[in-house]
Order: structure tokens, then C-alpha cells, then sequence
């Protein structure tokens, strides 16, 4: 799977990853970038909008490489710190502070 995380091409709102998946950043792909995708995913389903929104990419890379992801728009949409937890260490910005695979972050949940 991380081998296709980044391949959406176009916009960058799907299938984007954190700052391993920006060209420039000098991370390989791994298991951690596949995380990431998860963590963006989930973070959509569970809220209903996209965690890193923007117009354009350039908009999209600030929020995932600067700015931060809106947590009170997670935590309104869960009433579980643990699950706001699971997904601020898949989002983590840093690949080494993920969960080191799926079935890691599997578990937590």
C-alpha cells in the first residue's frame, strides 16, 4: 500500500500524506505514510469534511505542514478522547511519532 499512498495525483485531498509525501521532504515512503492516509481518512469519515481543506494545494500543504488539523472539529465529532488520540498519532506531522503500521494503529482504536 505504500507504494500507492500519494497516487490521487491532482488536488492533493486524497490519498496526500504529511510532510514525507511533499516533494523536498527527503522521507522515503513507508507503512507510517500509509498511516497518515488512514489518519486522513478516518478523520473525513468520522467528520464529514476533509482534514486538510484548502483552495488549491498550496492551501492543503499549509494546514498539513504547518497550521494543524482542526481537533475540536474531531472531538465534536467523537465523545472519545481515546479516538481523538488514535488519530492525533496517525496525523502526527513527524513519520517516526506514528504508529508504525496499520495494524498498529488497528489496535489502538
Amino acid at each position: 500500500m505504500a507504494a500507492a499512498a500519494g497516487g490521487g495525483g491532482g488536488t492533493g485531498r486524497r490519498g496526500g500524506s504529511g510532510r514525507d509525501r511533499w516533494p523536498g521532504a527527503g522521507a522515503a515512503l513507508d507503512l507510517r505514510t500509509d498511516v497518515f492516509a488512514l489518519g486522513l481518512l478516518g478523520f473525513e469519515l468520522l467528520t464529514g469534511t476533509a482534514a486538510a481543506d484548502g483552495e488549491g494545494l498550496a492551501a492543503v500543504r499549509e494546514v498539513i505542514t504547518h497550521a494543524g488539523f482542526d481537533w475540536p472539529r474531531l472531538e465534536r465529532a467523537t465523545s472519545s478522547p481515546q479516538i481523538v488520540q488514535v488519530f492525533r498519532e496517525a496525523l502526527a506531522r513527524e513519520p517516526a511519532a506514528r504508529y508504525a503500521n496499520a495494524g498498529e494503529m488497528l489496535a489502538a482504536l
